[in-house]
């Protein structure tokens, strides 16, 4: 096992997590140590306006680190040592089962929203059990959660369990409200928002019948639980005057258009071409950007610069976003069914995998996921799973880190090109 590095205490940053003022909340987010899965804490504002990271690592929303807040009150108790904000290297094997322990208990919701999933199929229980496993089991939800170590299956059991419930006139209020609970948890998710925002829109707060007859009571129910969640998960940052260092982080807009690991996305080749065109632009005299020479897709530490092709702006991103998201959305308005609204979750999904700013390689779990749903209805969109389910699985070899990695590759990269449903 590897010792520990421990490095000076910063007087600035508790010792040891412990139930504290909401103002301070210890995010325990996976380290560039990915491979073994440990910590890096990202501290949030405290009372007296003072934040400190360790690392230039991403953050959550507020409402993920209560939940890590709420771990660490039981990590304490297994080993102390684990919570020492520059422990960064720690790696006691009670820390180890405490952490992998933690991610299997609370997968557990992705279970039991699978097997909800499972029991309100209208068409075919068999296919619908195929599609549960196949999510459950899949390789990039695997990598992702338990070798790279993260709460993803916990936070797509939420957003499963959100679908579920969208499947019924009597459950809407109940998803729309748990979706504005998973944004809290982790602000990816604000990918699959305009799904949500135009078919409850249209389901709940417009009459089935009439578009043009408001149901006030629905939007003052829908509106009000909102405004309720936003408010707990932000309410306390607002109080402190530290939203504006909130969003700054939440919205890291200088770590550039690619991430340091390239998502296959159209920036990716955008990316690439530019890096092509490079020695091939002195040939037919175009002009070089000689600060950008050597721009590369740094994703933590900066922004990209492009020595040939035009510059991407956040602004651009966000507009071809919207434009290819409004495909789907217009559907979704003029039908608002289940298996169209599922429909349009996974192509907004899949706009903004492609076109969005500094997109993570395993966004691509917000296609594969609600898409598996939907092919459990449509038997035709089966075909889509084996290239979809290897495009989602081999982006995310990067973080597989150390000696093992080429085998573990290989097996997983094979089970999901091999097997058409992805199981």
């Amino acid at each position: 096992m590897r010792a520990c590095r421990r490095l000076p205490q910063d007087p600035l940053v508790p010792r040891i997590v412990r139930p504290a003022p909401v103002g301070l909340l210890i995010n325990l987010q996976t380290s560039r140590y990915i491979g073994i899965g440990w910590p890096s804490p990202t501290v949030f504002p405290s009372r007296n306006g003072t934040s400190r990271t360790l690392q230039n690592g991403p953050s959550t929303t507020p409402f993920f680190a209560y939940f890590e807040w709420t771990l660490a009150q039981v990590a304490r108790l297994v080993d102390r040592s684990m919570l020492r904000v520059y422990n960064l290297e720690y790696d006691s094997w009670q820390t180890v089962y405490f952490q992998r322990s933690t991610v299997i208990v609370t997968e557990l919701l992705l279970a039991y929203a699978l097997q909800l999933f499972v029991d309100s199929a209208v068409i075919s229980k068999r296919a619908a059990h195929a599609a549960a496993i196949s999510i459950i089991l899949s390789p990039g939800l695997l990598i992702i959660d338990h070798i790279h170590f993260q709460y993803n299956g916990f936070l797509y059991g939420v957003l499963v369990l959100s679908l579920v419930l969208a499947r019924s006139r009597s459950t809407l209020l109940a998803s729309g409200l748990l979706f504005a609970a998973l944004l809290c948890l982790k602000h990816i998710y604000l990918y699959l928002a305009p799904a949500y925002f135009v078919f409850l829109l249209r389901e709940y707060c417009l009459s089935p019948k009439n578009i043009l007859k408001i149901r006030f009571g629905n939007c003052i129910k829908l509106g009000g639980g909102i405004a309720a969640i936003v408010a707990a998960a932000f309410g306390p940052f607002v109080a402190m005057n530290q939203i504006p260092q909130v969003i700054s982080r939440l919205f890291p807009f200088s770590r550039g258009l690619c991430h340091a690991y390239w998502a296959p996305n159209v920036w990716a080749m955008y990316s690439f071409m530019d890096r092509v065109l490079i020695y091939v632009a002195p040939r037919f005299g175009l002009p070089l950007k000689a600060e950008a020479l050597g721009s590369a897709t740094r994703g933590l530490v900066g922004d990209t610069a492009f020595a040939v092709l035009p510059e991407i702006t956040p602004r651009i991103c966000f507009i071809l976003t919207l434009v290819f998201q409004a495909i789907p959305l217009i559907k979704l308005f003029k039908s608002p069914k289940w298996d169209t609204f599922i429909g349009s979750v996974t192509l907004c999904g899949y706009a903004s995998f492609l076109f969005g700013w500094h997109v993570h390689e395993k966004a691509i779990l917000l296609v594969i996921i609600p898409l598996r749903s939907f092919a459990s209805t449509i038997a035709a969109t089966l075909e889509l799973l084996s290239p979809w389910q290897s495009r989602a699985t081999y982006p995310s070899s990067p973080s597989l880190h150390g000696c093992r990695v080429p085998h573990k590759n290989s097996v997983y990269h094979l089970l999901a090109r091999h097997n058409p449903h992805g199981v």
